[in-house]
């Protein structure tokens, strides 16, 4: 649970050789997940024959998604960086917040990997900006909020037919994954 575990190290206010290092493998985590779910997607659609136009088109197509998807991500990790760096801390919240906004919007929009490009925006800020620490700590504003937004949109989407059908192994992947969680936070 790749949120979690940034959200745990933040409350904590956990520094060092070890919090780096899972950070790096949440992010490296975030990266592989996001781009072999796009593939497995692909296959199974293609798999199962629901692919409308050729699979190397729709290959393109996919390449062509994760790839604006990066480069939305660096462009608006310099936009922040460079707004950050020309206004007062104080209206920082307001320019992440925008950007935040603008660019799920766009996301949402051309079917970009939001994941994937919000990656590559984290990763642009902390590698562009000598104020990727004060950024960070701004952010901390809004990441509670961010969280719901997030949760909201994958919720929104959910279908419940679908959770209904897996029948049996639904429920025994929601128990099971219930009590992983229990056991995880005792």
């Amino acid at each position: 649970a790749p949120a979690t575990t940034i959200l745990v190290l933040k409350e904590n206010e956990s520094e060092g050789p070890v919090t780096e290092f899972a950070t790096a493998l949440v992010a490296l985590n975030n990266l592989v997940a996001v781009i072999a779910f796009e593939l497995l997607l692909f296959l199974i659609n293609w798999n199962d024959g629901t692919i409308t136009q050729p699979w190397t088109r729709e290959l393109m197509d996919l390449c062509l998604r994760l790839s604006g998807s990066l480069l939305l991500g660096l462009l608006g990790g310099l936009c922040v960086s460079y707004l950050c760096g020309r206004f007062e801390q104080k209206r920082w919240l307001v320019v992440l917040a925008a950007a935040i906004t603008i660019i799920l919007g766009v996301c949402l929009n051309y079917q970009l990997a939001y994941l994937l490009t919000f990656l590559a925006m984290g990763v642009t800020v902390a590698n562009s900006t000598e104020h990727a620490n004060d950024i960070v700590q701004e952010l901390a504003h809004l990441t509670s909020l961010m969280c719901v937004i997030f949760f909201v949109v994958h919720g929104a989407d959910m279908d419940i037919n679908a959770l209904l059908g897996a029948g049996l192994v639904g429920i025994v992947y929601i128990v099971c994954r219930m009590l992983g969680k229990f056991a995880g936070i005792y």
